[in-house]
């Protein structure tokens, strides 16, 4: 262990490498997630320690859960949107106008 950022994580958590682990994903930084791995004891029964695997697995599961309710709301956004399509063509000039109101409300949760 000659590498001072390999130093630097062996004195942190189990649960803050895993965080550290996690934003390191995020970024596309494969290489300090491995620095961070290397300070890790290999468990005989699983690998990882139980903290580490905790905490990563639970932020990457909320980001799966952000994912779902985000292309959620984008497809009522879009439905909302193609309606409002469809009743520009209706004899009534203003028909369209509470799929409008709608749709701006949908785009006010994405923003």
């Amino acid at each position: 262990m000659t590498d001072q950022l390999i130093k630097l994580y062996a004195g942190l958590t189990d649960a803050e490498r895993g965080k550290m682990a996690y934003a390191y994903l995020l970024h596309g930084n494969d290489l300090e997630r491995k620095r961070i791995e290397s300070t890790l004891p290999n468990q005989h029964f699983v690998g990882f320690p139980t903290a580490y695997r905790r905490m990563y697995l639970a932020l990457t599961n909320l980001t799966l859960i952000y994912a779902v309710a985000y292309w959620q709301q984008v497809t009522h956004c879009q439905a909302f949107m193609a309606s409002a399509m469809a009743l520009l063509h209706d004899d009534d000039p203003e028909a369209h106008l509470p799929m409008v109101e709608r749709l701006k409300a949908a785009e006010g949760v994405l923003l």
